[in-house]
Parts: structure tokens; sequence; C-alpha cells
């Protein structure tokens, strides 16, 4: 996603404002734009935006795009105020790769770095922490995953392998040494790999960090200021001169802090952080996972609508959203247009709802395009709490929870 800021433009704020002569009628104009639009070439694949996400006090603006990029730009910290309000442009603040391209060797596919959805945990000191995540991982469904942890020995691990992208094939166990950590695991010769050293890597928590950049002025007592060699004993010697670090630019860095993998079989379409900041839900198809921030290896299955037989499969979960500040309610939504709010408080998986909340269509005006428009696309809570917003193809619904 390139993002010059050398094309940059900023006209007035991005606010309501009357026409002259046209009564009340309103009118929108851009704040501001990011990017050179009036180039004639198309943008690549990469770099179009996927996702869009401002922190909480507005000072920071996330996006992702196709390529695993993260880009965050700043609000303009100059303090500048037009007609008594305060500028409202972004500069590029800081840039990073989050997810790079996988591959699923059991199928034989790429999975996309794509970002699909980025979350701003509230700012509790001076960093900022983001959650990001792509598609899905590489385990199916039906397959039997068995997890073996190995220790490097003196000469390795004690098998070959056979296959790779390179061969446009899985990769197998071709031979195990009779001697070496291999041989008294549960691997087999012909063992497929599915994933190594937890490669499946779909959410990550990210820290965006300020520091200042310091350097040694030079004065490392190595030659006198005539280029000669210092004598440090003797009565040649020269007085030592201390180093000093004099301050340089301030740099952002951005580390990765956690990995939450092998959680989810399908394409992952939402997170939500949790009102306590301790815990976070990702959604994909079929279930909802449970995290603790801190934990990696382990989630918990709150929702699971997945049926015994897929062919019996009517419905898809399309978002899942936390309530603001009830911790133990969420709503997730269905590619039937069904919203469903969760307590998690009544039951420890959430297959009964609290609530449903689903518009009655007109069985005469059904048919096979009005089932694919009320699939819902979104669903979000407002900030207060007391409604519910979703979106289809055509509409935008508000409700009211009345929790």
């Amino acid at each position: 996603m390139d993002v010059p800021t050398s094309s940059s433009a900023q006209s007035s704020p991005m606010m309501p404002s009357t026409a002259e002569g046209t009564g009340d009628e309103l009118h929108w104009r851009f704040s501001q734009i990011k990017g050179n639009i009036e180039t004639d070439e198309s943008p690549t694949d990469a770099d179009i935006i996927s996702c869009v996400e401002f922190s909480h006090d507005g000072e920071l603006l996330a996006t992702g795009d196709k390529g695993g990029r993260v880009v965050i730009f700043q609000r303009d910290q100059s303090g500048v105020y037009l007609n008594g309000v305060r500028t409202s442009e972004y500069n590029v603040y800081s840039t990073f790769q989050s997810h790079e391209p996988e591959f699923d060797y059991l199928k034989s596919l790429e999975i996309e770095e794509k970002i699909n959805q980025i979350k701003w945990m509230k700012k509790k000191n001076a960093a900022n922490f983001i959650i990001s995540t792509n598609d899905k991982t590489n385990l199916p469904p039906t397959t039997n995953v068995f997890f073996v942890e190995l220790r490097r020995g003196e000469r390795g691990f004690g098998f070959s392998i056979r296959g790779g992208a390179e061969f446009g094939m899985p990769l197998f166990i071709l031979k195990i040494a009779d001697v070496g950590p291999a041989a008294g695991s549960a691997m087999q010769i012909g063992d497929q790999l599915v994933a190594i050293d937890g490669e499946n890597k779909t959410v990550k928590l990210w820290k965006i960090s300020e520091r200042e950049r310091k350097m040694a002025d030079g004065g490392y007592n190595l030659r006198c200021d005539d280029g000669s060699r210092r004598f440090l004993g003797g009565r040649s010697a020269v007085p030592l001169h201390l180093p000093k670090l004099v301050s340089m630019e301030l740099i952002v860095e951005a580390s990765p802090r956690r990995v939450y993998a092998n959680a989810h079989t399908y394409h992952i379409n939402s997170i939500s952080i949790n009102s306590d900041q301790e815990t976070f839900i990702s959604a994909d198809d079929l279930r909802v996972n449970l995290w603790h921030h801190e934990i990696t290896n382990q989630s918990f299955n709150i929702v699971d609508i997945k049926p015994a037989n897929m062919e019996e499969l009517t419905e898809v979960i399309t978002a899942a959203e936390f309530h603001p500040s009830l911790c133990h309610v969420f709503a997730y939504s269905s590619s039937k247009g069904i919203i469903r709010l969760c307590d998690m408080r009544d039951s420890a998986l959430c297959d009964g709802p609290a609530k449903t909340f689903e518009e009655k269509e007109d069985p005469a005006a059904k048919s096979f395009f009005s089932e694919i428009i009320s699939s819902v696309s979104d669903v979000k809570f407002s900030h207060n709490g007391r409604y519910l917003l979703t979106r289809d193809y055509l509409t935008v619904n508000v409700g009211v929870p009345r929790i």
C-alpha cells in the first residue's frame, strides 16, 4: 500500500456545511486524501486496502492491505487550529509487515496475507497495541492432527522429508533414522506435515512504541586529535575523553508480542476485543473462539454451529462483536440475516442465544436472490451499547438490544 506523503492533500475539515442559497442542505467534503488519485496506473492487488480502524481516542488510524502490510497514520501533533478546531490532518506514523503469504501443504494452496481486520486495544501507557488477522489457519476440519514436539539432537531431528511448495505437493515423512529424536516419537514414514514450528500464524498482537535513537559522539579513545595512536599508560599518556550519547530523531517500532495460532479451521472473518481488555474473540465461518491475550496456545470455543453432517449446513457466521461495556455479552450475525445476542454467564457454550433478532420475510417475495442479499455482512454496537447496528447488501438496520 503505497502512501506517499507528498501526494496528500487537505481541504476544509470533513464536516457537514450549509451551502449558500440552499437552505439547510448539507454537503460533505473530503478533509484529506492519502495516496495519488491522479495517476493513470492502476494499483496492484497488494496495494488494495482491506480494512481501516481508528484508535479509541482518534489519534491514530490503522489501515491494512492485501499485501499483509499495516500502515498507521497519526493525527497532526503541531497544535494547529483552524477556526477554533484542531486540524484533522493525518501523517504516516509507522509501516510494518504484519502477515506473510503461507502455504497449505495439505491442500497445496496458498494462504493470502491479506489483513482481514485490525483492532486497537485501549491505551494504558506510552505504547499502543493492535491485533491483526489474516484469512485462516492451515488445518482442515476432517483431518486428525497430532502435535509432535522434538528437541534437536547432535545430528538434527532424525527424519527427512519429501515434497513442498516448489514441487507443488504436500510434505511427507520420507525416512526416519534408527537413532534420533524422531525415532521414539509418534511419527511414521508416510505421515504428512501440516505445520512446522507453528507456522499457522493467524491472529497477531503488535506493540507500537516510540523511542529516541541515540548514538555516541565518537569519543572512543582510539586516537588523539592529531590522528596518532593513544597510549593509556606511561609518561606519554593523554587524558581520556568520555564518549557521550547524542540524541537523534524519534523512531517508531512495531514489534510482534503474541501469535495466536492453530485454533481456526475456516476463514477468520472478525476479531473483537472485550471491554475488560484481557480477552478477545475471533470468529470464522462456523465457530467463535475466546482468547486471553497473554495465552497463545489455548482458546475456548464459545459458539459452534457446525452440524454433524456438513450437507445439512444452512448458514455460516459472518461477524462477531463484543458489547462495549458488558464483558459477558457479545453478538454474532449469520448469512441468514439473523443476529444472535449471547450471554457467557448463561453457558460455557453459547449455542442457545439470549436473544435473537430476525426480520421476517414475506413468503411471496422470497427468492434465490432475496436469500443472498439478506446475509448480514457486519454487526456493531454503538459506543454506549444501547443500539445494535447491522448491515446487509442493501440496508443498514438499527436495533435496541435492551440488555
